[in-house]
């Protein structure tokens, strides 16, 4: 039976790495490594990022601001100032907020740090990445290549890139949570026509970027083009309290156990840590909904539900997590 490996980065967030990305692409390689060091070689292999990964890549050439600053206001503010005329012409000129001008004005560079940096890693370990997600202006995908495009929109954005380090697909969050929305963020929403599944060598990979992976019309979005592998890219930026435990069961973890087989795999990376004052908390997971390939198990101290595959024990500190499966054609339903 052809088999697959699918591995989850719990990646915890240090922001003195983004000052240096020479320093944060050894950290994320040696992260990879880690995850297909615990599967068979020669395996197609999807590995995944958590949400918000590549947002901090809008530092690309302002590192030392990441150090310099102990809230993020201060920093945001401190990046604003240095780029003060590019991000007021775009705020006149699209009639956008500051911070939205601030992002579309840092778009290119950060666009590129983030295509070379998960671009690069995919194509060195020979796997399929999805490489979180990162604040980017609309795009147009052309013969593996993502394409910046002009306009006042931002997205909270994720690319799959192939072994080749190639841009297969790309998705935009659809339900944007508070911090996202007008008065914080100030992200677009993207519509929901824009969600795909793109077929690979490990199976369909569909993308849902956390909130949007507790919504019924993303997940009956994604089911409609036959996904068999849901990708959860998530950033919590709550403390893993009870409630946030038994509520996250909600997202990728639910599809498997409620649509056995559409999807019949869940991978969600979960990021930790802090972002100057504003932290992350999470277990990340793979799921399943085949009952005979997934256990019993539950977050910290909560009850145990079946279809867990891997369960990472912490949720403030980094942990990969990497399992061997059935390719999804090979199970029967």
């Amino acid at each position: 039976m052809r088999q697959v490996g699918l591995v989850a980065i719990q990646q915890r967030l240090e922001p003195e790495e983004y000052a240096d990305l020479s320093r944060l692409e050894r950290r994320l390689a040696a992260l990879v490594e880690e995850g297909l060091g615990q599967l068979p070689g020669d395996l197609p292999t999807l590995v995944a990022f958590p949400e918000d990964t590549g947002t901090l890549l809008a530092f690309a050439e302002d590192g030392d601001l990441l150090t310099a600053h102990g809230e993020l206001a201060a920093a945001v503010r401190a990046l604003a100032l240095r780029h003060l005329w590019g991000a007021l012409r775009l705020r006149l000129t699209r009639r956008v907020s500051t911070i939205r001008a601030l992002f579309l004005e840092r778009a290119a560079r950060a666009h590129q740090a983030y295509v070379e940096l998960f671009g690069g890693l995919a194509r060195r370990y020979g796997c399929y990445l999805v490489a979180g997600s990162g604040v980017f202006p609309d795009h147009r995908l052309e013969d593996g290549q993502a394409r910046l495009l002009p306009g006042p929109h931002v997205y909270n954005t994720s690319y799959l890139f192939d072994p080749d380090g190639r841009v297969v697909a790309s998705q935009k969050k659809v339900h944007l949570v508070e911090l996202e929305g007008e008065g914080y963020l100030d992200l677009t929403p993207a519509p929901l026509e824009a969600l795909t599944v793109v077929p690979t060598p490990v199976g369909r990979v569909g993308v849902a970027i956390c909130f949007d992976a507790f919504h019924e019309d993303v997940l009956q979005r994604l089911q409609a083009q036959g996904v068999q592998i849901l990708v959860q890219p998530s950033a919590n930026p709550r403390v893993w309290d009870e409630w946030q435990r038994d509520d996250w069961v909600r997202g990728a973890w639910a599809a498997v156990l409620a649509h056995p087989g559409c999807p019949l795999y869940a991978v969600n990376p979960m990021l930790v840590g802090s972002l100057f004052d504003l932290g992350f908390e999470g277990q990340s997971g793979i799921f399943t909904g085949h009952p005979a390939l997934g256990r019993e198990a539950g977050y910290a101290g909560r009850p145990a539900r079946p279809g867990v595959l891997a369960l990472a024990r912490s949720w403030q500190e980094g942990e990969v997590l990497a399992v061997a499966v059935p390719h999804p054609d090979e199970v029967p339903l």
